[in-house]
């Protein structure tokens, strides 16, 4: 609720704005006096005022009933006029009835002060209507026809004298045929291939085929007979103008006995190629008689033509001044309105494939408005599409940023007259890009021309120009051919460098400079010249964004027109329209149309530059205001066009949707009939056999029945067995599978017995080398205590007594007892000997002092066994129990041996364990560090008398 009453009070702030700004421009005269940017400002911010208090009314109109529906009445009815699509898009369609009766109010208003704003709107919505039309729009139509009757009348009578001339009944024919001949030269070449068929058929008599072939004509042809019949009653009634009467006069007969005729199958297969001759001779009498470009108003709309000074509004000027109260009984033309005084006598026909008419009006104001009376489209589109383009347009001159830069897009008024017609406003002093291009197609002809002395001949006829389409396939075609492709092929299938490459050929061959070169010259010097270029760029740019936001397709030559005066480009025919043009048969890709002439006239820059500038601009400008064009697109939701609907449908006789599809069911159904009847004997001969033979099928099918029967028992038997089969298999398989295992682990057995057999011989051998070892221990070890306990210090100490062999050490002593008198001896040599003599000496002395304190040691250490230990110390050391725990081991090898052994030997381990291990281990090995020491001292000196006897020399 709180959402709600924000948009209440949101709807009372822009109801406000329109009331004051409504106001001020009537009392100030802004509309007159104040600057164009300023105005279009305004008449923005009015149309975004407008367009959200129509907004919020439709989507919240019922909640906010009582805070809308007074503050509405107060809003003048200007801005309303602006959105009249808007507000009959929902008139009728609206769910919730509140909402149409605000809208109803909003167009009785209207009604009542400015009839001319609303009339044709009106009246196309209630003549749309098959049977009776809303109520909403019978209220309104009754305002109108009570208060302005002339008004009504004088519209419906414009209405419907315009609805006659814009397709005429020869035009009518001439598209039906057109569009007949196709479908039915297709459906003759399918019957003259049954036709053939049914020949080689020897079953059958000529009567019988004859009859089938009526048959099948009648079935193909029935949905161009509808057609022919819906068109032909389309224009048999009452004639009302002496056009109507001379058709009738020229062709109802001629007609009638053409689809008599056509109905009627043809005799024989070779006269199926003149059942459609007739129509190609109707169809060529239409064609030449249409090549007329004017008719007169009196011969198609006798009733235009007397018309003179009525009430109808001009299109396109029908949002005028509102009508008060004390005129409300006068005459519209005497109030400034102007309106349709008479029409021209002459009606312009335009050479195109709707055949649209060019009207000309004369106004009460005294001046002539032309128009284009466009048939076969509805026009409702382009007539939205406008609004939103003058929308566009005054958010374009609004805008600071684009005002300047001359952005501005051309627009004209649209008003449809039916759903299928309307009047486009002529859009004058422009000319079609074609154009431009076919006269320099034309100078370039005759200046070859010319060249040739071709120019000169009297009476010769220069040959046509071509078409655009025909330089493309004299192109395309020879490329196809040179890549071996046909050109039946569809041109989706066409190679892409092919396409390119035709491409590059046209682009060179026709001049970039073209629409530049007009301009130049249309133009009184550069000051001109570079006006228009100005105004060509931001009109390119402009329309080039906008048609890209719209999906604006259809962009040939013919539908951009130049204006050479201002140097504008106006864009014309909106039909293709929403990307529409992205699911033709061949899609239109291109965002908006750029090609090499309209890049060459926008200046030196081309695309970059300024165009680049005033397209981001446009940009800018629509992404600011997106909010006011989606609820102004947002009508065709409300209101969706025809061919959105119901399809794409021109009159009443053509056939299209389901109607299309029930009648080529029928055909089907009806050519599977004649299929049937042709192969009636032979059908016939099947039956009959079929017959005879049903007796021996039902014998031959209890047989196989009793077979079956069997089979199924033996096929139950054979699947039992194959089970049993499988389940054996299976166990096989399990059993080969584990005996392989087995004997797989049974030689990892045998390999581990082999290594767990040569480790323990290994071992064994191991144990009786430490046993061995053992035993030499305590052999060595029981002799040296012994030697200890016995005494021998004495002996050892006298033989390594070393003082007395100190002379035998001397070198000088050596000397003299050689004889050699030390007179011959060098002073060096002597004073080297003297001193090895004293460190000699001096090492001897040291070694007496050491093997001294051993000897003290040994004594001590001997009194210390002597004392410590016991006389059977041998046999109860560790050692001795470990030489017999080893020669126990490998004496014998019974587990029980083996466990004792294992015991034993545990035990002594603990027991050694268990003493002073460590501190025993430490002096050991630090008396055998001392020892290694001396052997080091006594192998230095040893060597020091190597060298010294050397030195002196052997004899010496």
């Amino acid at each position: 609720m709180r959402r709600v009453s924000l948009f209440g009070h949101a709807a009372h702030g822009f109801i406000q704005y329109l009331s004051y700004s409504s106001a001020k421009i009537c009392n100030s005269g802004l509309a007159d006096s104040d600057p164009e940017p300023l105005k279009q400002k305004t008449g923005s911010y009015t149309l975004r005022a407008t367009l959200y208090v129509l907004h919020i009314l439709l989507n919240y109109g019922a909640e906010l009933k009582d805070i809308l529906e007074p503050a509405l009445s107060t809003v003048p009815l200007s801005p309303w006029q602006e959105v009249t699509p808007q507000l009959f898009a929902r008139l009728s369609s609206h769910p919730e009835q509140v909402v149409r009766k605000q809208l109803e109010g909003l167009l009785m208003m209207l009604a009542k002060q400015s009839p001319w704003s609303i009339v044709y709107p009106t009246l196309v919505d209630v003549n749309a209507y098959e049977e009776k039309p809303s109520e909403e729009l019978q209220h309104l139509l009754g305002c109108l026809s009570e208060l302005y009757p002339r008004l009504i009348q004088d519209v419906q009578l414009v209405i419907n004298e315009l609805g006659n001339v814009t397709v005429l009944w020869e035009e009518l024919w001439l598209s039906t045929l057109q569009d007949l001949h196709t479908d039915v030269m297709r459906r003759i070449n399918v019957l003259k291939e049954e036709a053939a068929r049914i020949a080689e058929n020897v079953t059958l008599s000529q009567s019988e085929k004859n009859k089938i072939n009526a048959a099948k004509y009648s079935a193909m042809m029935a949905p161009i007979v509808v057609a022919l019949e819906r068109r032909l009653s389309s224009t048999s009634r009452k004639p009302e103008t002496p056009h109507e009467v001379w058709f009738h006069e020229e062709y109802k007969d001629w007609l009638k006995s053409a689809i008599i005729a056509f109905k009627t199958p043809p005799a024989s297969t070779t006269a199926l190629g003149d059942a459609w001759r007739s129509f190609d001779s109707v169809a060529a009498s239409l064609a030449s008689y249409q090549r007329k470009s004017s008719i007169s108003l009196r011969e198609v709309a006798p009733q235009l033509a007397l018309l003179s000074s009525s009430d109808v509004p001009m299109p396109g000027l029908e949002k005028q001044d509102t009508v008060s109260e004390s005129d409300r009984g006068l005459s519209a033309n005497l109030q400034g309105i102007v309106t349709i005084a008479s029409f021209s006598e002459e009606v312009a026909i335009i050479s195109t494939k709707t055949k649209p008419k060019k009207l000309v009006i004369l106004g009460s104001d005294g001046q002539k408005y032309t128009y284009l009376l466009k048939g076969r489209e509805d026009l409702r589109l382009d007539a939205r599409i406008m609004q939103l383009l003058q929308a566009i347009n005054g958010f374009l001159h609004s805008s600071v940023a684009t005002h300047s830069h001359f952005l501005g897009i051309r627009y004209y008024s649209v008003t449809p007259i039916s759903g299928r017609a309307g009047l486009i406003q002529w859009v004058g002093n422009v000319i079609s890009i074609y154009s431009v291009f076919k006269s320099w197609q034309n100078r370039v002809q005759l200046a070859q021309l010319s060249a040739v002395g071709g120019g000169n001949s009297k009476g010769s006829v220069p040959p046509a120009v071509p078409r655009p389409s025909d330089m493309f396939y004299g192109k395309i075609i020879p490329a196809l051919k040179e890549k071996g492709i046909r050109r039946v092929i569809s041109r989706r299938d066409w190679p892409h460098e092919v396409k390119r490459k035709v491409l590059m050929d046209l682009m060179k061959e026709t001049p970039r400079q073209l629409l530049y070169q007009e301009l130049w010259c249309a133009s009184e010097g550069f000051k001109s010249f570079s006006s228009k270029q100005k105004r060509f760029s931001g009109s390119v740019a402009a329309m080039s964004m906008v048609g890209h936001i719209l999906g604006l397709g259809d962009r040939h030559l013919d539908n951009i027109l130049m204006d050479f005066c201002s140097g504008d480009m106006v864009h014309i025919d909106y039909n293709v329209c929403f990307d529409k043009g992205q699911r033709l048969k061949i899609p239109e890709i291109v965002p908006f149309r750029l090609t090499q002439t309209i890049e060459a006239a926008l200046g030196m820059t081309g695309i970059e530059g300024t165009f680049r500038s005033n397209c981001e601009s446009v940009i800018g400008v629509l992404r600011k205001n997106k909010d006011i064009l989606l609820m102004l697109l947002e009508v065709f939701v409300w209101d969706p066009l025809v061919e959105w609907t119901r399809g794409d449908f021109h009159d009443d006789a053509a056939i299209g949707g389901e109607e299309r599809k029930g009648m080529e069911l029928a055909v089907s159904l009806s050519l599977f009939a004649s299929r049937v009847q042709e192969i009636r004997v032979p059908l016939q001969e099947h039956h009959d056999l079929l017959l005879s033979t049903l007796p021996a099928v039902e014998s031959a099918l209890e047989r196989f029945a009793d077979v079956l029967n069997q089979y199924e028992l033996a096929s139950t038997l054979f699947y039992r067995a194959d089970q049993e089969r499988s389940n054996l298999i299976l166990h096989e398989t399990t059993a080969k599978a584990i005996v392989s295992d087995a004997t797989i682990n049974s030689e990892k057995i045998r390999a581990l017995f082999e290594i767990q057999a040569r480790e323990f011989a290994q071992a064994k051998a191991l144990v009786a080398e430490k046993s061995q070892e053992a035993a030499t221990w305590m052999e060595q070890h029981g002799r040296i205590l012994d030697a200890l306990r016995s005494n021998l210090l004495q002996e050892i100490n006298a033989f390594l007594e070393l003082s007395s062999m100190q002379e035998n050490l001397s070198l000088t002593s050596a000397v003299l007892v050689a004889g050699v008198p030390l007179t011959i001896v060098p002073e060096p040599t002597q004073a080297q000997c003297y001193d090895i003599d004293r460190e000699v000496a001096q090492l001897v002395s040291e070694l007496d002092d050491g093997i001294s304190s051993a000897t003290a040691a040994l004594e001590v250490y001997s009194l210390a066994l002597q004392r410590i230990l016991p006389l059977n110390y041998i046999t109860t050391s560790a050692v001795h129990g470990w030489s017999h725990i080893l020669q126990l081991s490998v004496s014998a090898l019974s587990s029980d041996i083996l466990s004792l052994a294992r015991r034993q030997g545990s035990e002594l381990i603990t027991k050694v364990h268990g003493d002073n291990f460590d501190s025993i281990k430490h002096s050991h090995d630090d008396l055998c560090l001392r020892v290694e020491k001396y052997s080091l001292e006594i192998e230095k000196l040893e060597e020091e008398c190597a060298e010294l006897v050397h030195s002196i020399g052997l004899e010496t």
